[in-house]
């Protein structure tokens, strides 16, 4: 049975061409994007694309795990023959949130331990924690790593009802190791201002009026707090991974369970999980982690629940999804591009973005076809492919091209190492480097905006001036 539900479990499309098809198939009234109030495009699709509200959805979507623990619900739905190895259960699906009576930042059902009933996440968990937000289960490792779980929760409003949550929780969960992220976690002032001075450090060096010499002096100096945020972060995951390999589960704990354990959940999966590192993989982690069990799942929520700080933080994750690309470069079925992609639409409700639109008119190369070019430069890699796409080096199937020439999306090295899925990583400042591609192009973007709003109104205030009676 376990073999044939994974072989029914499709690989879906890219996020793009989902896009691309909503968007052709829906009328001009629903692709009207000019209001700044639209809810962002990225959030959108993927709310839309990859729901978590039922446990079949968990169970077509996050099979991947699932299926290696043998974690069943107590009552399978639309799920026939998946209640024959109920013995083997460790964790189920709760129903308990169905109609949004529990919490209404939670989806309608999550995945909680086997032994953590529904009468104590009503009667006793729900009434200690903020917002009502269980602990719910968002990862499981394989057995030859103990089937330690990932939990996530938020904090409770007094130190006495703490620790009788993480009794209840020790209870069900053994062993279990906890982490506090306001402990164990950078600021998150210091976080705001680490990023801004980041984006004010790139758009100065790539201002041509100012010395050159004192940003090459300072700009190291002012970007290098960010880059030790992102050691920080990755110290942090490396240390949370380390206990879930090896001693017990983990359960963390951030203030609403809306902002570090986003982060730091999302990244351990990454390193854990080598379906996360594909494209289908990672934008399911992207919703479950960051939409779903944040309590984003409409379009006006999305919208209205992601404050300021929620969207530097994902920034944050980008970035340190960006360093362990740079570290394991053949492990990731996509590429930086993708990544550049997902940081430029998490604010725009526009449709005009790099990969939303599809595949070109005219690309390079079609998929499953091969081409003559000489060379093809993707980012951020040593490689060259020079007459030799078809080779030994990478397999070039499924690879979208733009006009010219760069890769995108897809990441040609794609060459996962089956027999060490798990990634090791270097967290060390050392090992941290700038993605100037994108702090930089994005604060030069910034500044062109500014300067064209500049001199649109420039222009304004000099044709009324022409036009005033005082001018005749």
């Amino acid at each position: 049975m376990k073999k044939a539900f994974r072989k029914s479990l499709k690989r879906q499309s890219s996020l793009g061409d989902y896009l691309k098809n909503s968007i052709s198939n829906s009328s001009p009234s629903t692709r009207d994007t000019s209001s700044s109030s639209a809810t962002p495009i990225l959030w959108q699709a993927l709310a839309r694309k990859y729901q978590f509200n039922y446990p079949k959805d968990w169970y077509s979507i996050e099979g991947h795990w699932l299926d290696q623990i043998e974690s069943f619900q107590e009552q399978p739905i639309d799920c026939p023959g998946r209640d024959a190895r109920m013995n083997n259960a460790i964790t189920r699906i709760s129903q308990c949130n169905e109609s949004y009576q529990l919490c209404n930042n939670l989806p309608r059902s999550f995945i909680v331990p086997k032994d953590l009933k529904d009468v104590i996440l009503i009667d006793t968990l729900s009434t200690i924690i903020k917002n009502h937000r269980v602990p719910v289960v968002t990862y499981c490792c394989p057995i030859e790593y103990r089937r330690n779980f990932v939990i996530r929760s938020a904090s409770s409003s007094s130190q006495q009802h703490q620790e009788r949550v993480l009794e209840t929780m020790s209870g069900a969960v053994k062993p279990l190791e906890v982490f506090n992220m306001n402990d164990v976690a950078p600021g998150m002032d210091s976080i705001v201002k680490a990023h801004k001075k980041l984006l004010e450090t790139c758009r100065r060096s790539d201002d041509h009026n100012d010395n050159q010499s004192n940003n090459a002096t300072n700009f190291l100096s002012r970007s290098g707090k960010w880059l030790n945020k992102v050691s920080r972060t990755l110290k942090l995951v490396n240390q949370i991974t380390d206990v879930l390999l090896t001693r017990a589960s983990v359960m963390l704990i951030d203030d609403e369970d809306r902002e570090w354990n986003c982060v730091v959940s999302s990244l351990i999966q990454l390193i854990l999980e080598p379906h996360r590192r594909t494209i289908e993989g990672f934008e399911s982690l992207l919703s479950k982690e960051w939409i779903y069990l944040i309590g984003a799942c409409s379009d006006q929520q999305a919208q209205q629940n992601r404050p300021m700080q929620l969207n530097i933080l994902f920034n944050l994750f980008l970035d340190c999804t960006y360093q362990i690309y740079l570290q394991n470069p053949t492990e990731f079925e996509f590429s930086s591009e993708y990544l550049s992609y997902l940081y430029k639409s998490q604010n725009s409700n526009k449709t005009s973005l790099g990969i939303l639109n599809g595949v070109p008119k005219n690309p390079a190369i079609q998929r499953g076809t091969s081409t003559k070019a000489q060379n093809i430069a993707f980012p951020n890699s040593s490689y060259r492919l020079a007459n030799r796409l078809n080779g030994d080096l990478c397999s070039i199937d499924a690879v979208y091209f733009f006009d010219d020439g760069k890769a995108t999306l897809l990441n040609p090295v794609y060459m996962p190492d089956k027999d060490a899925p798990i990634l090791k990583i270097y967290d060390h400042v050392a090992n941290i480097r700038l993605w100037s591609s994108q702090y930089i192009g994005d604060a030069a973007s910034k500044s062109e905006a500014i300067a064209h709003n500049n001199n649109d109104d420039n222009n304004n205030i000099n044709n009324n001036n022409l036009d005033s009676p005082e001018s005749m």
